[in-house]
């Protein structure tokens, strides 16, 4: 396989993490998972409300500076790539890792849009379970991480001890955290100014996405799909709404393709939802996202028609606690 053809394999890959790192991982996603470890207990949620009551959906709440949270997020990130040439494989490689987080987060700055711009993590835990199962302590507890985020996730700088952290720990952290602050607001995809009932549903604003995500990536692509409004419900004795909402996308081009090369699949297809309480100064408590990618290309290579082909699976469940 030429040099070209790695190159495109690495574009792929590169293109992988920004997908994951951009406006989509900045959401605040996500249904009820189990929980993960003894800090992250669950409390059964209790229904409330009336049944014919109805709600403005708004998602997006504005961090606020000083603020503390208690963050355990527990994310996964499965990958298999394959590179095929006239039909045969010449390469073929798997990537698994775990990665289990728990930390004080304290607001520093923020933007003019309220997303968090600057935050300090206390850490508790954060380690890594990569294929062999031998868990790695990424950064020990009681350091303290800094994050100040860029638009994209490759413009956003952790600093420990006044020094950046190896790539491995940005990566890492990138699964478990929002990584950038720049494109459109939540509200902006999933959220609804017309007053929904529980049980209501309606399609995410698809053309913002596929806006955002081309700002972000230079990837172009096509999205659907839509918001549920589940229930109302008591979850930490606060009071909030349920979501759900899946998406689906389709890849048509990526930046810096070999001439001559096609996407013959391109899908994305994302499951998020999460538990919002309704004082809107208060973020979500209960959030996870799962994201699968498929993508096969096909390029000109030693000119027989070869492929490569990648697919991911990443799911990120979160649990956020005020202090």
């Amino acid at each position: 396989m030429n040099s070209a053809d790695s190159g495109v394999s690495s574009r792929i890959a590169s293109n992988r993490a920004a997908l994951l790192a951009s406006g989509l991982g900045c959401f605040a996603l996500a249904c009820w998972t189990l929980g993960c470890g003894p800090a992250r207990t669950v409390t059964a949620p209790t229904t409330s409300g009336g049944t014919d009551a109805t709600y403005e959906v708004r998602l997006h709440r504005a961090a606020i500076v000083g603020k503390q949270h208690r963050i355990v997020t527990h994310g996964e990130h499965h990958e298999t790539s394959q590179v095929r040439v006239g039909g045969k494989i010449e390469k073929n490689t798997r990537e698994d890792a775990v990665i289990a987080f728990r930390a004080v987060e304290r607001v520093v700055s923020i933007t003019d849009q309220g997303k968090s711009k600057r935050d300090e993590y206390t850490v508790e835990q954060f380690e890594t379970t990569p294929q062999d199962g031998t868990a790695t302590v990424l950064v020990a507890p009681g350091q303290v991480l800094t994050v100040d985020r860029g638009k994209r996730s490759e413009d956003t700088v952790v600093t420990l001890n006044g020094a950046a952290v190896p790539k491995p720990v940005k990566q890492a952290l990138g699964l478990v955290i929002s990584m950038s602050n720049g494109g459109a607001v939540d509200d902006d995809i999933f959220g609804s100014t017309t007053r929904r009932a529980i049980g209501a549903s309606w399609p995410i604003h698809g053309a913002v996405v596929a806006s955002d995500f081309a700002l972000g990536t230079g990837i172009q692509a096509t999205f659907t799909g839509e918001t549920q409004l589940l229930q109302r419900t008591t979850l930490q004795n606060t009071d909030c709404l349920e979501f759900r909402a899946q998406m689906n996308g389709t890849v048509s081009k990526m930046p810096d393709m070999p001439e001559g090369t096609t996407i013959r699949t391109g899908t994305m297809i994302a499951t998020f939802g999460g538990f919002e309480p309704l004082d809107l100064t208060s973020r979500a408590l209960k959030n996870a996202t799962s994201i699968e990618i498929h993508i096969v290309m096909e390029l000109p290579a030693k000119g027989q028609r070869a492929e490569v082909e990648l697919t991911t699976r990443d799911r990120k469940e979160e649990t956020i606690t005020a202090l």
